[in-house]
C-alpha cells in the first residue's frame, strides 16, 4: 500500500475543495435583526429605551459572526517552527482589524475588536471509564480570560509532532505519537474524575493513529460573565446529554493556539473557525442609530475579503 504524508494528505484536500483551511475568506454582514434596530432608528425612541430593547437579545443575535470550516490560512509549506505558529492567528486578527478600521467612526464605535476561535466537532473520549465525548478549542485570546488553578497552561506541541500523523502502510505498527497537551474547565475535570497529568485517548481514523491527550492544568473562567463564553460553549462546564443508556458529558479540551499548524492534519477536516465583532449597544443612541444603521447596510452590501479564496458570511443584528 502505498504511504501517504499527512502534509500530503491535506494539500489534496485543499485542492479539491478550494478555501477549506481559510476561515473567513470573504465577510458578508447579513441584516438578520435589522427589524429591532431600523424602527428604533427611526422613531424618537430615547437612548436609555433603545438600549433596553436591543440588550434583551442574545449574544449570538447581536454580535457580527462568521463561522466557516477548517482553520486560519495557513501556509502548508511552511514548517510549523515555534516563531512562526501564532502567525495565522495574528494574520487573520490583522485583517478583521482592519476591517473595523475601515468603517466610518459611529460604526467602529459599534463594532469591538474581533474575536477568533477554531474548535472541531465532537468525538468518542476513551481513557475516562464511562461514554464521553469531547472537543477540542484554540483561541488566543481564551489565555487572558482564564485563571488556571492547577498545573499550566498547555504546552505547544512539537513540531515533529506534525510528521508522524501520517497513514501507515498496511501491517506497520502504530507510530509513536507524543502526547498532546489540554487543559481542561475545573467543571469538565471534575465530571469526568481527572486530575492534572491524567491522560485520555481518542481513536484514530482512516488517515490518522489514535491521539493521547494529556491533561497540563485546570482552569476557571476569571470572569463568567464575559461575552466570551457565549461563543465559546461549555468550556467552562460540560455539556449533558440524556438517552436511553443515561447522562453522557461531553467536555472541551483547550489547546495552545500555536497548535494550529502542528495539528492541522486531525483539524483541517473536523474544525470550524468562528471570527466575530461584539457589538456595543450603548454606543448606538437616538442621535447616531440613522447613521449606524445606514453604515451597516453599507458594510452587508459589498464581499470583504480578509483571507483569499472562499468563506463565510457574517450574521447578527449587522
Amino acid at each position: 500500500m502505498r504511504r501517504w504524508s499527512a502534509r500530503a494528505l491535506v494539500a489534496t484536500h485543499l485542492r479539491d475543495r478550494p478555501g477549506a483551511s481559510l476561515t473567513v475568506a470573504v465577510l458578508m454582514v447579513l441584516l438578520s435583526a435589522v427589524a429591532v434596530l431600523a424602527p428604533l432608528a427611526l422613531t424618537a425612541v430615547g437612548d436609555a429605551a433603545m438600549r433596553e430593547r436591543l440588550t434583551v437579545l442574545s449574544t449570538l443575535t447581536r454580535d457580527v459572526i462568521a463561522s466557516e470550516r477548517g482553520t486560519p490560512q495557513i501556509e502548508l509549506d511552511a514548517a510549523p517552527e515555534p516563531e512562526a505558529r501564532m502567525r495565522p492567528w495574528e494574520q487573520l486578527l490583522e485583517r478583521l482589524q482592519a476591517l473595523r478600521e475601515e468603517q466610518p467612526a459611529p460604526l467602529r464605535a459599534v463594532l469591538g475588536e474581533p474575536r477568533v476561535m477554531t474548535v472541531t466537532a465532537g468525538t468518542k473520549l476513551d481513557g475516562v471509564g464511562r461514554e464521553a465525548g469531547m472537543r477540542l478549542l484554540m483561541s488566543p485570546q481564551l489565555g487572558e480570560r482564564v485563571t488556571v488553578v492547577a498545573g499550566s497552561a498547555p504546552a505547544a506541541p512539537p513540531a515533529e509532532l506534525f510528521a508522524g500523523l501520517s497513514m501507515q502502510e498496511e501491517g506497520d505498527a502504530p507510530p509513536e505519537i507524543a502526547p498532546v497537551d489540554i487543559m481542561l474547565s475545573v467543571g469538565s475535570a471534575a465530571e469526568l474524575d481527572l486530575a492534572v497529568g491524567d491522560r485520555v485517548f481518542v481513536a484514530g481514523g482512516m488517515f490518522l493513529p489514535a491521539i493521547v491527550y494529556r491533561v497540563s492544568g485546570l482552569f476557571e473562567g476569571t470572569d463568567p460573565t464575559d461575552p466570551f463564553w457565549d461563543h465559546a460553549q461549555f468550556v467552562l462546564e460540560p455539556s449533558i446529554t440524556v438517552g436511553e443508556r443515561g447522562p453522557t458529558p461531553s467536555v472541551v479540551g483547550v489547546l495552545d493556539p500555536g497548535a494550529v499548524g502542528v495539528l492541522l492534519p486531525i483539524l483541517f477536516n473536523e474544525a470550524r473557525t468562528e471570527a466575530w465583532f461584539p457589538l456595543d449597544v450603548d454606543a448606538i443612541t437616538s442621535a447616531n442609530a440613522v447613521t449606524v444603521l445606514g453604515g451597516l447596510r453599507e458594510l452587508s452590501a459589498t464581499p470583504h475579503d480578509v483571507g483569499g479564496g472562499q468563506g463565510a458570511a457574517l450574521t447578527g443584528v449587522v
